[in-house]
């Protein structure tokens, strides 16, 4: 039987959360997080698990989304209330086995795990056996299972390029099994037409045992001897062919070899070989790659001359001029469906190791174009992650490399890219952040957490979807893209944004909690935070039992999370969601807009008003003639008389002076201003300042256009800030509320002009 590695089931999200905190901090004994980290783990699911099944294309899928399809079926009982047990275990179990494992296998060590730790009764027990072997029939044959460790992602990319590169050459190889044929069928017949084919030797061979005995081939050689040949051929011509033909035969039967091969250059000592993979261990990884693929592009071009001297001389168009043409060919004149013959390179480092070392050895690979591939690590330990410039940024404004940002909680993201560009005549890029735990649930937790804090952003850059950034340039993947910072609820039901600070805090050790007495004034929100004199940034973190207090935030945290957020902002901009010019154009349309539907509304007041002004004077027409008893249905022909117009002008002259006392009379005081705060959300120009001021009090409706969400979310300050900044002045701050400290004299006179 084989012997099953030790499972230490997290069952407890508690238990979890300490596992997290400790890996910031081992000697902490209060382990805290920050509330907005804490509110996000709990609400998320843990989506590392990605089947993968190659047969006659990939296939691949999350496995929690399986599971959950699965348990909705008719049959299941138990399993249907524990698919996040049965998926912490799988996750841990895969991490133990280096990231990858079948999935037969994973269910089994699954299964046993439960057993032990359900403590079922008999008929219990046997349940749960008929449950998982439910799940056992519906496994997709051959599917693995890959998770959040280092290496899971290396062995996704390997199996799926070499999948992509047999299948190449599986479709190819009828092809060149018919230009052999066809030199072959060429050398024959040319061979028949020479006059060493005459000769008595020559013919006997041809006739075999039987022709031999009806015809005399010492006869027949001299009756043809004199019949000169009408298909001459040159040397130079049968000595071409004669390498094609070698060439091509040599391709026909170690070409399945030559697609399965995959140069791996790293620089780490690895424990094992991958299947098919040619492994090299070189402290220069990246110089290396260069004389690797060099080297091994020399047999793909000589491949590619075969076939082209070879269909040339099918159609029979080889001429002079081409000698030339094929001795001046490279890996670049690769067809489609050539791409296998291109040498696999896979470049493994780590992003440290690329910024110290090699970064112009790389950037020079890039610049170059060649068709090399990067697996680079992103550890979460490492401040490479948060500082200096994006590497994927960096290789992108090259514009012919694809570059995929992501992560090892996002291995789908990785499947995805990796099955679309493994034939790629272009450099490939991943770059991969990871975090290193025991526990792969708690290292997927890290990684989302800095996906979410715009730590490590996810995105694709892809050369061949358009000309311009933004048409290459995707970062949907990204929580809420459109926002600064992701809005996350916590359990009271309010949202509160998640910031690079927050998770800089939950991952740093000594955090420095602030008294409940501290000096309210001098205390400002993270996400408010500006660089002034007497502010103290905060963020709220959550302790161990359950306490929230406030923890100081340093400047360094503060410096590394406006690098993150211009980062972010770099990011949105390249791909419209904050572009300038998009915004300014926008801000003319709505404009124009404006004044159109003012001159409409002028227009069509004009038309009720003078509706109103006729049907009033016949109203007043038909009252006269009830008064002086005049037949109604009669016409009458004072109905436009001056008289009636006379009636009327003092009654307009008595309205014009009651509006103009109206006007010279001073307001109520209680009218004078408004003392609710509200926005005019017509006018809202989407200008994201008064969201990047507070996030919980203004909020965007579906026109994405602000609305006052929770006026009682901020403070008089926030308020009277908000309607400054506002372009479109359409934030009236109203009277501050009772009790609001920050409604100074100074901040109520500057609000005046607002209200």
């Amino acid at each position: 039987m084989t012997e099953r590695p030790h499972l230490e089931l997290i069952s407890d999200y508690e238990s979890a959360w300490q596992a997290f905190v400790s890996k910031a901090d081992p000697n902490q004994s209060e382990p805290h997080m920050a509330a907005p980290v804490f509110d996000l783990l709990r609400s998320r699911t843990f989506d590392s698990l990605v089947w993968l099944k190659l047969d006659q294309e990939p296939r691949y899928g999350v496995f929690a989304k399986w599971l959950a399809h699965m348990v909705q079926q008719p049959g299941f009982q138990i399993l249907t209330t524990r698919c996040d047990t049965v998926q912490r275990v799988a996750m841990n179990v895969v991490h133990q086995h280096n990231g990858s494992l079948p999935m037969n296998q994973v269910l089994e060590h699954v299964a046993e795990a439960l057993r032990m730790q359900l403590e079922l009764s008999e008929p219990g027990q046997k349940r749960l056996e008929e449950e998982f072997q439910h799940l056992h029939d519906a496994t997709p044959a051959g599917a693995t299972l890959y998770g959040a460790h280092p290496a899971a992602s290396e062995k996704m990319i390997l199996m799926l390029i070499r999948a992509a590169r047999v299948d190449a050459y599986s479709s190819f190889r009828p092809r060149i099994a018919a230009l052999i044929s066809a030199l072959e069928n060429i050398v024959a017949a040319h061979h028949l037409a020479s006059p060493e084919s005459r000769n008595t030797v020559s013919i006997e061979k041809n006739l075999g045992q039987l022709g031999s005995n009806l015809i005399d081939a010492q006869k027949l050689s001299s009756a043809t001897s004199h019949v000169s040949s009408s298909l001459p051929i040159q040397d130079s011509r049968r000595v071409r062919i004669e390498n094609a033909l070698s060439d091509l035969r040599d391709l026909l039967d170690a070409g399945l070899g030559q697609a399965e091969k995959i140069h791996v250059l790293t620089s780490q000592v690895k424990d094992q070989a991958t299947d098919s993979a040619v492994i090299s261990i070189h402290p220069e990884p990246v110089r290396q790659a260069k004389h690797v693929f060099d080297e091994a592009v020399a047999y793909t071009v000589r491949c590619l001359k075969a076939i082209r001297c070879a269909e040339l001389e099918m159609s029979d168009g080889y001429k002079s001029e081409h000698d030339a043409r094929l001795a001046s060919m490279t890996w670049s004149s690769c067809r489609a469906g050539e791409r296998f013959l291109i040498p696999a390179v896979l470049v493994v480092a780590s992003e440290a190791e690329l910024r110290r070392e090699q970064l112009g050895m790389f950037l020079e690979c890039v610049a170059a174009g060649l068709p090399l591939r990067w697996l680079v690590r992103q550890s979460m330990d490492d401040k490479s992650v948060v500082e200096g410039q994006d590497l994927g940024i960096l290789a992108a404004s090259h514009r012919t490399p694809y570059v995929c940002r992501t992560s090892l909680g996002r291995p789908e993201m990785i499947a995805q890219t990796t099955t679309q560009v493994a034939l790629n005549l272009e450099p490939v890029i991943w770059i991969v952040a990871h975090a290193e735990h025991e526990h792969s649930d708690i290292a997927f937790s890290m990684t989302e957490a800095a996906i979410w804090g715009r730590l490590t952003p996810l995105y694709t850059y892809d050369p061949s979807c358009g000309s311009d950034w933004a048409s290459r340039l995707d970062i949907s993947r990204n929580p809420v893209p459109e926002l600064e910072w992701p809005l996350i609820p916590n359990p009271a039901g309010e949202s509160a944004p998640l910031t690079a600070a927050d998770v800089l805090q939950s991952f740093r050790s000594g955090s420095q909690m602030l008294d409940p007495d501290w000096n309210e004034d001098l205390l400002v929100p993270v996400v408010h935070f500006e660089e002034k004199a007497r502010q103290i940034p905060y963020t709220w973190m959550v302790g161990p039992d359950r306490q929230r207090l406030r923890s100081v935030v340093t400047s360094d945290v503060i410096q590394i999370g406006t690098d993150r957020l211009h980062h972010w902002h770099q990011l949105q901009e390249l791909t419209g969601y904050r572009n300038r010019h998009a915004q300014a154009a926008a801000e003319r349309a709505r404009t124009e807009a404006r004044i159109e539907f003012a001159a409409q509304a002028l227009e069509l007041q004009a038309q009720i008003d003078a509706a109103e002004e006729i049907g009033a004077r016949k109203a007043m027409t038909r009252l006269a003639r009830v008064l002086l008893d005049v037949d109604l249905n009669e016409p009458v022909m004072f109905e436009k008389a001056k008289p009636l117009v006379t009636l009327q002008e003092p009654q307009q002259n008595v309205m014009d002076a009651t509006a103009e006392q109206e006007e010279k009379a001073p307001l109520p005081a209680e009218l004078e201003l408004d003392d609710d705060a509200f926005i005019d959300t017509p006018l809202c120009t989407s200008c994201h300042e008064c969201i990047g001021v507070n996030a919980l009090m203004f909020q965007y409706d579906d026109n994405k256009q602000a609305y006052l969400a929770d006026a009682a979310a901020g403070t008089y300050a926030d308020l009277v800030k908000a309607a400054e900044k506002c372009p479109a002045k359409c934030i009236h701050p109203g009277a501050p509320r009772p009790g609001d400290k920050t409604a100074t004299e100074a901040v109520v006179a500057r609000a005046a002009p607002f209200r």
